[in-house]
């Protein structure tokens, strides 16, 4: 019975936690590229990214769509 949860939960949760790591951290860098671009625009805009970063990490909802780098990176 426990080595069924523990199957489950290695090949079901562990890789989805991998992914949205992944994808948190592509955010993040993006966040940092973007604020080197900014450095002189007014404070509100750096909050606002940072928010869209800290949304993605406490609500790990993903969406799909057709066009994505990801899916470039999952064909090859």
């Amino acid at each position: 019975m426990i080595y069924k949860i523990i199957d489950g939960i290695s090949n079901n949760i562990i890789p989805k936690v991998v992914e949205m790591s992944i994808i948190a951290t592509v955010a993040i860098l993006l966040v940092i590229i973007a604020r080197f671009f900014l450095r002189k625009a007014p404070k509100i805009f750096s909050y606002a990214l940072w928010s869209i970063v800290l949304f993605r990490l406490l609500c790990p909802i993903s969406f799909t769509a057709p066009f994505s780098i990801y899916n470039i990176f999952n064909n090859c």
